[in-house]
């Protein structure tokens, strides 16, 4: 499936839903994954270049790691916050603890997932807690153009948006199921890519 347009109505890591125990309460992080924010309605500015957005579900050693794959179609492509730039391809921007993890760990064993090399740590300002493990990776808009689940974006505000709709869904469809979704990102990503296109939901 490709994505289609941009984000309605509706961008950096793998969120849970409000049935989980994680809920980042917190709008200067929400654009991570929270379902429990309250995010002020905004309109990109006319000549905003899109960012396509890829989340990806990783986890190491039983704990889990926030991935996301991002693509900047140009200069004025929505950043995140945390972030003095979106990451070119090759580089990735990583929370200090999980950089940290990164240098202490073999790469053949936790490295070598990401391509390139890292650029710089996220901020503050784009983190739920000091020892979140967030990853975002730099990735050309042809790569993820092709990439399943991928949406593009073309403002922060919309990703937030559109994360707390996919997060409301989700808990719905862990209430129906009665059990943990260990694919949820996944779910996210194609409930954020049908809402865009104008496919037919999941549940």
């Amino acid at each position: 499936m490709k994505a289609a347009g941009t984000v309605a109505a509706s961008c950096c890591a793998a969120a849970r839903s409000p049935s989980s125990s994680v809920k980042y309460g917190s709008p200067s992080i929400a654009w991570i994954w929270t379902g429990t924010s309250s995010v002020v309605p905004h309109t990109a500015a006319a000549g905003t270049a899109p960012l396509w957005w890829h989340p990806v579900g990783d986890f190491f050693d039983g704990r889990q790691i926030e991935r996301f794959d991002a693509a900047a179609a140009g200069p004025s492509s929505p950043v995140p916050p945390g972030l003095p730039r979106d990451p070119a391809p090759g580089t990735y921007y990583a929370s200090p603890a999980l950089a940290a993890l990164i240098h202490g760990t073999p790469a053949s064993q936790l490295a070598g997932r990401y391509p390139g090399h890292l650029a710089g740590t996220i901020g503050d300002a784009g983190l739920p807690s000091p020892d979140s493990l967030v990853i975002v990776v730099g990735r050309t808009p042809a790569q993820l153009a092709r990439t399943p689940n991928t949406v593009r974006v073309t403002s922060v505000n919309d990703v937030m948006q559109a994360l707390i709709r996919a997060a409301t869904a989700h808990g719905e469809h862990e209430k129906r199921t009665g059990e943990y979704d260990e694919q949820w990102p996944a779910w996210y990503a194609a409930y954020m890519v049908a809402e865009q296109s104008g496919a037919e939901l999941p549940v």
